[in-house]
């Protein structure tokens, strides 16, 4: 599974002092291993592209998911250590239940706490990709039907082949 990126699930979003940008991976998400990407800034500057806040790198950053239906709790903590890119906040959390998860990111920093949150909907696992199935069976189909041509070919070339004008001629000498 790739780090550092993913699909952008909040962007800017106010935390308290905070401002964080959050990406998950998988695109498409589905029960078991769930990642996240986390940029935490400072707020830009009045007047400043809002885009502009400087890197917050001493925070504590914890997720919380939260299945809606079972309310089942899991959390995690995201870190530089599990980061390629050191400027950002990664984790992995393993969610076992397809449905709604509410996931809350929580930052305590050097100005204070803040969170920010959003909802994702989670395929079950062992869904069936049907395109996968048929295209594998198709492709098995051909490989075989490969396979029969070349016995085939290979089955007339022996029977025109010097093999079996000897095996004539011991069959002619044996009359």
């Amino acid at each position: 599974m790739a780090h550092g990126g993913g699909t952008p699930v909040l962007t800017n979003a106010e935390a308290g002092p905070y401002r964080i940008f959050v990406w998950a991976n998988p695109e498409k998400p589905v029960a078991g291993v769930y990642h996240l990407t986390v940029a935490v800034s400072e707020p830009a500057a009045p007047g400043k592209d809002p885009l502009s806040g400087e890197p917050v790198l001493h925070a504590l950053v914890q997720v919380t998911f939260q299945h809606l239906e079972s309310g089942d709790t899991i959390t995690m903590q995201a870190t530089h250590e599990n980061a390629v890119n050191k400027l950002l906040y990664e984790g992995d959390a393993k969610l076992p239940k397809a449905g709604q998860w509410r996931v809350d990111v929580t930052v305590q920093g050097p100005q204070g706490q803040g969170s920010a949150g959003y909802v994702v909907e989670l395929a079950d696992s062992r869904t069936i990709n049907w395109l996968f199935v048929v295209g594998g069976v198709l492709g098995i189909l051909f490989l075989a039907g490969l396979v029969l041509v070349l016995q085939r070919r290979l089955g007339s070339q022996a029977a025109d082949g010097p093999a079996a004008q000897r095996l004539e001629h011991v069959r002619s000498l044996e009359k």
